[in-house]
């Protein structure tokens, strides 16, 4: 009775910013709402507050279910098989040929109306173009980032801020990498000088043999690769790793202590959106509820509480940062300067065509298998 008492509690809480408006649409007694996210990005109690809000404004018995995303091809193929009413992909993939949620319409355009919390998002954010087609706006930011560096402080005497440590033969089977084939190809560019579209080039980037031998190096001497997000585990037997920093709050309070420093050759950001399916098309009623989900993401207490202190991930709610004790959570404090932040962000991700997303995906596993890599033909 005392956890239901404080659930309600937290629900009528967060109803002072949560809400929209009442609306006209006819609601179901129960509903279900199926989301695929990243892991830490949903919370089972923020999401029991939610189902509580729900209750308590239309009388509907809301049920969530949420599938992490092991890779993104899931993106695509459950999102068009109609399993998924909210998703969250990258910014980088969106419109990319493969996935193009919005020109297959397969995502369904927001009602920002919906949505007050939206007016709150960092500008870069509010209605980029690559989310609007036909003034129709078809997903709203919820998180964002970069890569940045964690190492284990005994190992360095200053922290390691330079993607090139992680060629230094001392710490040969020593660090953990990700295993995005596109990102990675990437940041092996930033640690080589590359600038500009040459970042991002399949064409340009193995089609040059420094940049072959530096790649292959890169991914045969780590120890080990995180899938889709870091945890807390994959850094148990390195001493540095690249990371999106989710698993940074937990490793810091670690007896064997870990710093986090941002390259100094720039950052590759990335952004992670709410999209919803088709499967809500034609059904009003949940599409509302998907609508109040999203807005309830970007209220500036779940951006708080769920991104920035329980997984160190950049909040788009503008109005966070200003709330933060930062006493009480110095293992983010690389984050309190956020224009200094950005300002080392060299760009962000970017779209690929077909082929070259299917070069990277297969170079990133020959280099896994420690195998000769494809060559791009002219």
């Amino acid at each position: 009775m005392k956890s239901k008492i404080a659930l309600m509690t937290l629900a009528m809480t967060f109803s002072t910013w949560a809400f929209t408006a009442i609306s006209a649409v006819n609601m179901p007694k129960e509903a279900t709402l199926s989301l695929l996210s990243y892991e830490g990005y949903t919370d089972p109690q923020m999401n029991d507050i939610f189902s509580n809000l729900m209750l308590i404004k239309y009388g509907v018995k809301l049920i969530i279910k949420n599938k992490n995303i092991t890779n993104e091809n899931q993106l695509y193929d459950l999102v068009r098989a109609k399993q998924i009413d909210l998703f969250t992909p990258g910014l980088d993939i969106i419109n990319e040929k493969k996935f193009d949620f919005i020109s297959k319409k397969i995502a369904e355009p927001l009602d920002i109306a919906n949505i007050p919390n939206y007016q709150h998002l960092i500008p870069k954010h509010h209605k980029p173009a690559y989310l609007v087609r036909d003034q129709k706006v078809y997903g709203a930011a919820f998180t964002a980032g970069a890569y940045w560096i964690v190492y284990r402080k005994s190992k360095f005497s200053s922290p390691p801020n330079s993607y090139k440590f992680f060629w230094n033969p001392k710490y040969k089977n020593r660090y953990a990498i990700g295993d995005y084939p596109a990102h990675n190809a990437y940041l092996v560019a930033l640690a080589l000088g590359k600038t500009g579209d040459d970042i991002y080039s399949y064409d340009a980037l193995f089609n040059d043999p420094q940049y072959r031998k530096k790649y292959l190096e890169f991914h045969v001497n780590r120890k080990s690769n995180w899938n889709m997000i870091d945890r807390e585990v994959d850094y148990n037997n390195v001493d540095i790793a690249l990371t999106l920093a989710q698993a940074f709050p937990k490793l810091n309070k670690r007896s064997d202590r870990w710093g986090i420093t941002q390259p100094k050759e720039g950052q590759l950001g990335w952004v992670d959106h709410w999209m919803i399916g088709y499967s809500l098309h034609g059904n009003p009623a949940k599409k509302l509820l998907a609508e109040e989900f999203i807005n309830f993401t970007l209220s500036s207490e779940y951006q708080r509480k769920v991104l920035l202190e329980a997984n160190a991930l950049e909040p788009v709610n503008r109005d966070v940062l200003k709330q933060v004790d930062w006493t009480k959570v110095p293992e983010l404090a690389h984050l309190k300067n956020i224009d200094l932040v950005y300002s080392l962000r060299t760009a962000f991700i970017k779209s690929q065509n077909t082929r070259a997303r299917a070069g990277f995906e297969i170079n990133f596993q020959l280099a896994m298998e420690g195998r000769p890599l494809d060559t791009p033909l002219p």
